[in-house]
């Protein structure tokens, strides 16, 4: 049996693939450490976000989140082929090696392979790629979000809804061949499948499935298709359906994972938050397994002894057949794991988001090539008193000492960094995750959450952390949560779709106390805070401004002379003056009174203030203005400003104005603008943070990963 599975959740794909195509072979290649071109500009990349590993010989190669991750286990160099070496781009959801040996990489929108020397890509297609698949030699497939594609020979032909009897709601994330060749696809809510060469059939249960609503589908050793459904489990023998309730299997068939053992022994492990259990069905009775400090299986692998492995949420868990072992922390493995190996010496390899792992039999060992931010979606940039920069991304947080990279992952019970990083007065670094509140005090981090009385789940975010006068830490918060998507026949619950309150939360470094609208603020959305020169605290949410003088709430509105409705952004100037952006203009109090000052030719887009050597400066929209005491005056630009957005604004060491665009990082120096493109390729333009360290080098975040420029190079 061959399988083919893709899992949203952890992005992990089982892939086997070989497209033949006619295509010429394009030389590159790098080391693993970054280095600066000559423009100025240093890419930083880590591979140590594995999504899938597989074998070449004496070679293991990963798919990661930062390129492609190659180890030699003989001379024990790895190697981290990046964009630089002609990816088209450095998040890579799957690897394999076709039938002739070359190995296959797929992103998003792209296939690509590799010949020894370079990167190709061969195949661009504007849906989605799902996965790739390699039913006999010669005889290859591309599944995309919305067709299947078939390359038989190096002719493409594509199977679309319109023809061919695809099924319109096919989920071509979940495809699976089995032993005749035949191809099964899990429908969306209508049951599975099947493509026998030549046209589909769909199984319902007017055919006898438990349940259309299916959860995972297997082809065990037998050639019989299993599936989970929300009403049990259903066996295809190819003729007839036999199903298993959960009576019967005693589980819920909700978020499975299905493997099989050397005796033919079905496993299915849940991979949700209410059952941290296995099963085992010998084909007469289940059998119910719930080993130390396993929670949230994951994946099951079989290695080539009978040995079962599970990754989840607390290690990686083995069983002989007669006992279970967890590995932790405390044995030595690190990390969430997300892919197991097994190569051709017996050796076992396991991808976690930490870096890839090998187990010997009696140790474990880390492999990593890392050389920057364990992912490439960077939410937060930070520079802590000693020059330290701190980089939060959606996998958790790291640290560069101007030397080395250190990484705090989803093992040292961080989540993705979804707010500001912040140091208080006593050195403490603090940022939010989905699950709570972190202090760092340079040892070990200190989780606060809904136990310490703070409300969280995955869709809040603390947008805005401050420290007042006395030492307390103020923390905004916003909540958003999308609208959930219901199957025919289900219902809202408001029990479950209940919406947490947002507000502002206060640490007096004892206790935790939460104000909301009950307490005066207008809104419990909170977009920003900062302190005034008298120590004031000022916080905005969408419309409304609102002080805190340490004992009373005050709103200020229109009528207190504020121009606008929709609050864009807050500042404090040099001397101490507070400015309000909104989408009217501009408002100003100087602590006593304000003043409004519009902004005609800029749009109703966000507006944000920075201060350079010569004033007050304004980006927005694709124009920069600057106060000159009276009013708001336009700059002019040599740069093309046709449709550029400007993201971020920051002020050099020589007060010189730096803002990052849509197009590019933007140099003014005021008198001359310049554009420094990273390199000519899209993704890599679109620069939405930017910080200036001590040396003066501009380090970017872009949609693709962490750039840094060096001016000495202008």
């Amino acid at each position: 049996m061959k399988i083919i599975w893709t899992s949203v959740l952890n992005k992990c794909l089982l892939l086997i693939a070989g497209i033949i195509m006619l295509l010429s072979f394009s030389g590159c290649g790098t080391a693993t450490t970054p280095v600066e071109n000559k423009s100025g500009w240093t890419l930083f990349s880590s591979g140590n976000q594995v999504n899938m590993l597989i074998t070449k010989g004496d070679e293991i190669w990963a798919a990661t989140a930062g390129g492609v991750e190659m180890w030699n286990q003989k001379t024990g160099t790895g190697r981290l082929y990046t964009i630089e070496d002609g990816l088209p781009e450095n998040y890579i959801w799957g690897i394999t090696q076709d039938n002739s040996g070359v190995i296959w990489t797929i992103t998003n929108f792209n296939a690509c392979f590799f010949n020894g020397t370079g990167w190709t890509t061969s195949l661009t297609e504007k849906n989605t790629i799902s996965a790739l698949i390699n039913d006999h030699p010669g005889n290859d497939w591309v599944l995309c979000a919305t067709l299947l594609v078939r390359l038989y020979s190096g002719y493409p032909q594509l199977f679309s809804p319109a023809a061919d009897t695809l099924p319109s709601n096919i989920d071509l994330s979940t495809i699976i061949e089995d032993q005749k060749g035949n191809l099964w696809a899990d429908l969306i809510g209508q049951g599975p499948a099947v493509y026998n060469g030549q046209s589909w059939q769909t199984f319902t249960t007017a055919d006898g499935l438990a349940s259309n609503r299916t959860m995972a589908i297997f082809t065990d050793n037998q050639n019989n298709l299993w599936c989970t459904t929300d009403k049990g489990v259903s066996r295809f023998d190819g003729t007839h359906w036999q199903n298993f309730s959960s009576a019967e299997t005693g589980f819920e068939s909700y978020g499975m994972t299905i493997s099989q053992d050397r005796k033919n022994n079905l496993w299915f492990g849940r991979n949700d938050s209410t059952d941290h259990l296995f099963y085992r069905y010998d084909g007469k009775t289940w059998e119910k397994f719930s080993p130390d400090g396993l929670v949230n299986p994951q994946h099951i692998s079989v290695d080539p002894d009978g040995v079962l492995w599970c990754t989840n949420a607390n290690g990686i868990s083995r069983y002989d057949g007669k006992t279970w072992q967890t590995y932790s922390t405390a044995d030595g493995f690190t990390g969430i794991s997300t892919a197991v190996l097994a190569d051709q010496n017996g050796n076992l390899w396991f991808g976690t988001d930490a870096a890839i792992k090998h187990y010997d039999g009696k140790a474990w060992q880390t492999l990593s090539t890392t050389a920057g931010p364990n992912d490439t979606q960077i939410n937060a940039i930070f520079m802590d008193k000693d020059g330290n920069l701190w980089f939060g991304t959606n996998d958790g947080i790291t640290y560069y000492n101007g030397k080395a990279w250190k990484t705090f992952t989803q093992s040292d019970g961080l989540n993705g960094i979804n707010s500001p990083i912040f140091q208080d007065s006593r050195g403490n670094l603090w940022w939010a995750t989905p699950t709570g509140i972190n202090r760092y005090d340079g040892k070990s981090v200190r989780k606060f959450d809904a136990k310490d009385g703070i409300d969280m789940d995955y869709f809040f975010r603390v947008s805005a952390i401050v420290q007042d006068n006395k030492g307390n830490l103020w923390f905004g918060t916003l909540y958003s949560k999308p609208m959930a998507t219901f199957l025919p026949g289900e219902t809202y619950d408001p029990n479950i779709n209940k919406q947490p309150e947002g507000g502002i939360y206060r640490y007096d470094g004892k206790t935790w106390q939460k104000f909301t609208t009950k307490d005066g603020l207008p809104s419990t959305n909170v977009q920003a805070i900062i302190k005034d020169n008298q120590g004031n605290l000022w916080f905005t949410d969408y419309h409304n401004v609102t002080r805190f003088d340490g004992a009373n709430w005050k709103t200020i509105t229109k009528t207190d002379g504020i121009t606008g409705t929709d609050i864009q952004s807050i500042f404090k100037d040099k001397a101490g003056n507070i400015w309000i952006t909104t989408d009217s203009g501009l408002s100003r109090y100087d602590g006593k009174t304000w003043q409004s000052y519009a902004i005609p030719a800029m749009d109703n887009g966000g507006k944000s203030l920075s201060e350079d050597g010569n004033g007050l400066l304004c980006a927005g929209g694709n124009l920069v203005y600057r106060f000159d005491g009276q009013a708001w005056q336009p700059i002019a630009s040599q740069i093309d400003r046709t449709g550029i957005s400007f993201y971020s604004m920051t002020v050099g060491p020589d007060e010189t104005l730096w803002l990052g665009t849509n197009q590019g990082l933007v140099h003014y120096d005021g008198n001359q603008w310049q554009t420094f493109f990273i390199m000519d390729k899209l993704e890599f333009k679109t620069i939405t943070t930017i910080l200036i360290d001590r040396n003066g080098d501009i380090w970017c975040a872009t949609a693709y990963g962490l750039a840094r420029y060096t001016p000495s190079h202008q």
